[in-house]
């Protein structure tokens, strides 16, 4: 079983339900990290981390610090208003991908297949 982490702040409690039930589904252990709590985290616990672009106040460092911590680890930003620039800074920083934070568990389902099958196909 792969180890998902969720940073997030004030997100939308029906989008974080839909992605707990959506990890499951694929048979994956999801857990959640406060963005304001996140220096306690093991970051090497993890195969895939998704954050919310918009409940973190620097989304390129925690990028940055997710990287230096976990070299091997797919870092999905998801963005409910996705801006080129951003996107753009966040994938050099390290990223992975960087999507829009869909509704619904089929968007959410494509997002985390995507996800992690380039992960166990070994692909960026």
């Amino acid at each position: 079983m792969t180890k998902v982490l969720f940073i997030n702040g004030q997100s939308d409690r029906h989008w974080i339900e839909s992605l707990e039930q959506t990890a499951l589904c694929l048979g994956e252990s999801l857990e959640l990290a406060d963005h304001q709590h996140l220096e306690g985290v093991s970051f090497q616990n993890y195969a895939l981390i998704i954050i919310d672009a918009g409940a973190v106040n620097n989304p390129i460092s925690t990028v940055r610090h997710i990287r230096s911590c976990n070299s091997q680890v797919r870092i999905v930003m998801v963005s409910s208003t996705p801006h080129w620039k951003q996107a753009r800074e966040t994938l050099l920083a390290g990223a992975t991908d960087y999507v829009r934070k869909v509704d619904g568990r089929e968007a959410i389902l494509d997002i985390l297949r995507g996800s992690l099958f380039r992960m166990r196909e070994g692909g960026s």
